[in-house]
């Protein structure tokens, strides 16, 4: 699952990997996988070298690879938001379901 933060007041990666779960599936197999992550994962340091959420649209973009997108949805936040560097989220944890 990759991240995209559409328009920043700072300079962010195209896309970011936000979380991972790798799946062996047999032809026609099927299953679910489930990402959780904390809205601090959005979080960058900004000019005063603060963690900062920003206010704006985002994508998440699922696939094999960031150059083999399968799926994308988009979001919007509504608020900024300062957040506890020692408590910020950096991976989205990730289940499957069958």
């Amino acid at each position: 699952m990759y991240l995209r933060d559409c328009f920043a007041s700072q300079t962010r990666p195209i896309t970011e990997l936000a979380g991972f779960k790798r799946l062996h599936l047999s032809a026609g197999e099927r299953k679910t996988v489930t990402f959780r992550m904390k809205a601090s994962q959005l979080a960058f340091l900004d000019r005063e070298m603060r963690w900062k959420v920003e206010k704006g649209d985002f994508e998440i973009l699922v696939g094999v690879s960031s150059k083999d997108i399968h799926l994308k949805e988009s979001f919007t936040i509504t608020d900024d938001l300062h957040v506890d560097g020692k408590t910020r989220g950096f991976w989205a944890e990730a289940s499957v379901q069958l």
